[in-house]
C-alpha cells in the first residue's frame, strides 16, 4: 500500500459524505416547499368559486340575460371563474333542463343553481353570500 493513500482515501469519502448530506438536504428542503405551496393550492381551491351559465343561441330568454351577464363577468373581475357555455354543444350536465341556467360551485361543493332575479348585480349579491 502507498504511504498516505488511506489519508487520501479518507478525505476524498468525507468530500463524497459531505455532498451526499448536502444533496439530501437541498432534497428535504425541496420537498417541504413542494408540501407548502400544494397546501397553499388546495387552501385556495376550497375557496375558489366559478359561475357556470348555459345558455342557447336562439334561445329569447339567454338573449335577454347576455348583457346583464356581460356586466356580471366586468363586476366579478377576478374574484370568481365565469364560464359562458353553449348549451348547444353537448357539454351541459343532465340536471340542466332549461335556459338560462345558471350555478356556482364554491370549492369543491355541489353546484348551487342561481334562481334569483336575472340581473348582474343580485347574481354578485348571490356569490358574494356564498363567499
Amino acid at each position: 500500500m502507498i504511504k498516505g493513500s488511506s489519508k487520501g482515501m479518507k478525505s476524498f469519502k468525507h468530500v463524497w459524505t459531505g455532498i451526499l448530506v448536502a444533496f439530501l438536504i437541498l432534497v428535504g428542503l425541496g420537498i417541504v416547499h413542494m408540501f407548502l405551496s400544494r397546501r397553499e393550492h388546495f387552501q385556495d381551491a376550497g375557496k375558489r368559486i366559478v359561475v357556470n351559465y348555459y345558455f342557447l343561441e336562439k334561445c329569447p330568454y339567454c338573449v335577454a340575460f347576455n348583457p346583464e351577464w356581460e356586466a356580471f363577468v366586468q363586476q366579478a373581475g377576478n374574484t370568481v371563474q365565469a364560464n359562458k357555455i353553449d348549451g348547444g354543444s353537448g357539454n351541459v350536465p343532465p340536471y340542466v333542463k332549461g335556459f338560462p341556467y345558471v350555478e356556482v360551485v364554491v370549492g369543491t361543493e355541489k353546484p348551487k343553481e342561481y334562481t334569483g332575479a336575472r340581473t348582474a348585480s343580485d347574481l354578485m349579491a348571490f356569490v358574494n353570500d356564498l363567499k
